[in-house]
């Protein structure tokens, strides 16, 4: 298997992580300060939270592909 295939899935769950995180953001950046409770606030953060340590982990994993691939090339 060639570097890039193996790559791309991890790259592919990157950038979807990366527009979510943005799309979150861009939403939050447009509301009307008064559609937020502290409910809303918290969700959106855990929202968040959750997604870039989702994010972190597909670079961990990207990070060890790239690793391995210049120990065995």
């Amino acid at each position: 298997m060639d570097t890039t295939s193996r790559l791309k899935p991890s790259l592919d769950d990157l950038i979807s992580s990366l527009n979510q995180i943005d799309a979150l953001i861009s939403f939050a950046m447009n509301a009307s300060p008064t559609e937020f409770d502290p409910g809303i606030v918290f969700n959106y953060l855990w929202v968040i939270s959750n997604v870039i340590g989702y994010a972190k982990m597909r670079c961990v994993e990207l990070e060890k592909l790239i690793i391995n691939y210049n120990t065995y090339s």
